[in-house]
């Protein structure tokens, strides 16, 4: 019965440092989506997109890995450092979650619509 006991408390944590593993990497994701949108906003209107991804990156607790401009398409990476509760006594102390996101860009097509209904 203790065998069994301490069995299951080993999988309730083993469920617990997966699930905030899990919930990490889905925020990474999510902050490496944001950062490529906001980088790919910024350079529409030709600032510095590396700036508001860093900006990004770094207010969701994540550090800016690769940035990568091609034509009209952004690429960020993004990766964060996790600490479980259980198994870093065992597996090491931290784990890196990373993930990569894109975002393309049209360029200025306002401008074009301005100058056909404006007066010249």
């Amino acid at each position: 019965m203790l065998v069994f006991a301490v069995f299951l408390i080993l999988v309730c944590l083993a469920v617990i440092d997966f699930g905030m593993l899990y919930i990490a990497r889905e925020r990474v994701k999510s902050s490496a989506d944001f950062a490529a949108l906001s980088a790919a906003a910024e350079l529409l209107f030709m600032r510095d997109g590396r700036e508001a991804a860093q900006r990004v990156a770094s207010e969701n607790n994540c550090i800016l890995s690769d940035y990568e401009v091609r034509g009209n398409v952004v690429q960020v990476s993004l990766r964060r450092e996790v600490s479980g509760l259980f198994f870093p006594k065992f597996i090491g102390n931290l784990r890196i979650v990373e993930a990569r996101s894109a975002a393309e860009f049209k360029e200025r097509w306002w401008l074009d619509y301005i100058d056909k209904f404006s007066d010249k």
